[in-house]
């Protein structure tokens, strides 16, 4: 049967690292119509005036170097660890699936993963409430998509083991097993090639989670029982597979929410499922509800302990609170 040997967690996404990407991040939060960046900043110079000495240029890219830094652990323990096949839990944010048809859970089952997006088919794929243009040119500045290869090999076998599995666990599961060529995999998931494992190679299986859309979002409690169910669905595959398993995503985003990252964080480290279970739907929000994600692989790796390779740093980038929690970690 096959074996998990390695779990781990990590935002897919870290506040910038250039004058130009700091700048990118704060116009996006600024006119971003998810929320009213005016109101939170009147209440953050209220509540919290000590948030302007937090978004300096230095602060900012000492923060983006340390997490980096853990970033670059993370890559290092997975190659390491060498595993047949990564099982990949992220969200989908309107890459793959749309309005018309939004699944709590789906697997992905097909033989290749295209990671980058068809130009020419793009037209209008996704949703995003601000202007992209100074993000296409942060893109050009990182160049992150030319440092993998356009295809990556997927794990079909797994897929259509687990679609079975999770049915038989009473999980109605989505399939899937193509992905929207105007789109390419969704960027919870070429994280892994962005940060990870640039040289690729190594067999992904995504398994998406609508954390952001209500409202077909799964509770905390269901998906820390996905989670569980994830896990005996892999040892259950006949196989002598090697398994790896990440969490992408979270933690806190587009307003950083400290409290409730601890109390996750708290939950996983001292391995109390109760706490993690009862998380309240109302604080899990946009970018927030990503701690979903942590949340399954908790469920999935409930036996392990878990360790930092980056304690938690609430890494802001405006005056208003916006930015994101971050924190990176492993299961043993």
């Amino acid at each position: 049967m096959a074996e998990i040997i390695l779990g781990m967690a990590s935002p897919h996404a870290f506040g910038g690292g250039t004058p130009l990407q700091m700048e990118a991040n704060r116009q996006k939060d600024m006119t971003d119509r998810r929320m009213n960046y005016a109101d939170l900043l009147e209440r953050a110079r209220a509540e919290r005036p000590w948030l302007e000495a937090e978004v300096t240029v230095e602060k900012m890219q000492d923060r983006y170097d340390r997490a980096m830094a853990g970033v670059q652990a993370l890559g290092d323990l997975l190659r390491e660890a060498a595993p047949d096949v990564l099982v990949v839990v992220g969200d989908d944010q309107k890459e793959q699936f749309q309005d018309d048809l939004m699944p709590m859970f789906c697997v992905f089952r097909g033989e290749t993963l295209p990671t980058r997006r068809n130009r020419e088919a793009r037209g209008q794929t996704g949703s995003r409430s601000w202007d992209s243009s100074l993000w296409d040119r942060v893109r050009m500045e990182e160049g992150a998509e030319e440092r993998y290869a356009p295809e990556q090999p997927a794990m079909p076998a797994l897929g259509e083991h687990l679609v079975n599995f999770l049915a038989d666990e009473e999980f109605d599961i989505a399939a899937s097993n193509q992905m929207k060529p105007a789109v390419g995999l969704g960027h919870a998931f070429t994280f892994v090639y962005q940060h990870l494992l640039p040289e690729g190679g190594m067999p992904m299986l995504p398994v998406m989670v609508n954390t952001f859309f209500r409202p077909n979002n799964p509770r905390p409690a269901r998906a820390y029982a996905f989670g569980q169910a994830l896990r005996r669905g892999i040892e259950a595959w006949e196989s002598d597979a090697r398994v790896a398993v990440l969490a992408s995503g979270g933690l806190s985003h587009t307003v950083v929410d400290e409290e409730m990252d601890r109390i996750l964080l708290e939950g996983i480290v001292e391995n109390n499922a109760e706490q993690l279970r009862s998380l309240p739907m109302a604080r899990l929000r946009n970018g927030t509800s990503e701690l979903l994600n942590w949340i399954v692989l908790a469920g999935a790796m409930e036996d392990r302990d878990f360790s930092f390779l980056l304690d938690y740093m609430p890494s802001y980038r405006t005056e208003a609170g916006t930015g994101n929690g971050l924190a990176i970690g492993c299961w043993s």
